[in-house]
């Protein structure tokens, strides 16, 4: 079979009377032009979009002739990072005038639609294009003269443009959004799960009756007030008639459980234990980024002054005090210091040098703790001004693990963020950061003049 080439699709639509119609079936798609936007896109990076005006300009020049542009997007949800990087997109094309919507591939499961990934032109003209499973990439188009094969992609045209959802609206739906953590992950769930049930034509109540629970647990898992269990999932998702929704909506229940470690459960044996999980992730990791905002970060941290942070930690979360213990789980820690091939780029705000730990004795020891680990060659150790301008959220301490994790510190709970994008949001942040740190003698003026404070204070008393 002889397939048309680009250049040859390009003059097939450049023909176009009166309406294009776009059926997009894969969930990612991959070519020369838009790699480095994509790339751009994941990593944060701004884009001018200059290599989508031709598109853009095609579109607005069709649009006040009179002729229309239009495509559904069938996706997976969970959205893949191409189809993120599509709906951002999408928003200069819709701007430009084009109608750009969206159906959840499990609801085009249920109504039948098993489209080719083509263009439908003029309504008569069915173009079927073709990519390489191995990479993505455009392999050709091929025209499609079977009658009935065009009339049933005009059919499953209109029924898919009557259910889907307008780009504006699905861009902002939770479920498609970035991947969320703690408390808005659940409700992003629970709205996933609600959309079922709706589709299905069901009440909240005939749902609960058919699975055998109570009325009321449909409404917290909808509202986000209950995690639904794997077997919650399975119930649901059968009971609605939505049995490919399973393994997502799995995978989603697992990654809120794997991101979310509540501190009493995670401390409720005390503090040793803890301490003992950070061994294991600082000895697979070869760069580590850190930021503290209002204490010194915990692998520069002296004896004394884990002593008065672990204290504070057992009184403020009512936990067992092994502070002794926890104390050398945290000192054995950082040998990763000075054992192995590893750098370190730490960051803390200015406050973290003013937040006492402890006496004037533990925090001028720490202060001097600060001076020497400066002299070391694998470190770096840069104090944010509370001067300098506001650029990102400072709220939080996090630790970047190489690039494959980053743990985020909260009051009630520590998230660990695996995903891709995720810890590259982190590394941005971390970069405007360390672009405003002081370092070498103006980072140790800053530590000299902390210490000064202290024997001024001492002097006073």
């Amino acid at each position: 079979m002889s397939l048309l080439t680009e250049r040859e699709l390009g003059g097939f639509l450049a023909d176009v009377r009166e309406s294009a119609f776009r059926f997009e079936i894969r969930d990612r798609y991959n070519s020369d032009v838009g790699r480095e936007p994509l790339r751009k896109f994941l990593a944060g990076e701004p884009d001018d979009y200059a290599w989508h005006q031709s598109w853009l300009d095609r579109i607005r020049h069709d649009r006040q002739v009179g002729k229309r542009w239009e495509r559904v997007r069938i996706v997976t949800v969970p959205v893949s990072d191409w189809t993120r990087y599509g709906i951002e997109v999408a928003r200069l094309s819709v701007a430009a005038g084009e109608d750009i919507r969206y159906l959840r591939r499990a609801i085009a499961e249920r109504l039948g639609l098993e489209p080719y990934d083509a263009w439908l032109l003029d309504d008569q003209q069915l173009v079927r294009l073709h990519f390489s499973d191995s990479d993505d990439t455009f392999a050709g188009a091929e025209l499609v003269a079977d009658d009935e094969i065009v009339r049933r992609h005009r059919q499953w045209r209109d029924i898919a443009w009557r259910k889907r959802a307008a780009a504006r609206r699905f861009c902002h739906h939770p479920a498609m959004s970035r991947p969320v953590v703690g408390k808005p992950a659940v409700e992003a769930l629970g709205i996933r799960l609600r959309d079922l049930r709706r589709d299905a034509a069901l009440t909240g109540r005939e749902l609960a009756v058919r699975c055998g629970w109570p009325p009321s647990k449909v409404s917290k898992i909808e509202h986000g007030k209950q995690v639904p269990s794997e077997a919650d999932i399975r119930d649901w998702c059968l009971t609605c008639g939505f049995p490919s929704e399973i393994p997502d909506l799995i995978v989603a229940v697992r990654s809120i459980d794997a991101q979310i470690v509540d501190w009493r459960r995670s401390l409720r044996t005390g503090t040793k234990r803890r301490q003992r999980k950070n061994v294991t992730a600082y000895e697979k990791t070869t760069l580590f980024r850190v930021w503290e905002p209002a204490v010194v970060p915990g692998l520069l941290q002296t004896p004394d002054y884990v002593r008065g942070i672990l204290t504070t930690v057992v009184d403020f979360y009512g936990i067992p005090d092994d502070v002794d213990d926890g104390v050398a789980a945290r000192i054995e820690a950082q040998r990763v210091l000075t054992h192995g091939d590893r750098r370190f780029l730490l960051l803390l705000g200015e406050s973290a040098l003013h937040t006492h730990v402890g006496d004037a004795t533990v925090m001028q020891g720490q202060l001097e703790r600060l001076l020497e680990v400066m002299r070391m060659p694998r470190l770096s150790l840069g104090i944010l001004p509370q001067s300098a301008p506001y650029t990102v959220p400072r709220n939080n301490a996090f630790t970047i693990y190489d690039n494959r994790m980053v743990t985020v510190a909260t009051y009630t709970a520590e998230l660990t963020l695996t995903q891709r994008h995720e810890v590259t949001t982190y590394e941005r942040a971390f970069d405007r950061l360390q672009a405003q740190a002081l370092r070498g003698s103006a980072a140790t003026e800053m530590i000299k003049a902390a210490l000064d404070q202290i024997e001024k204070s001492r002097a006073i008393s």
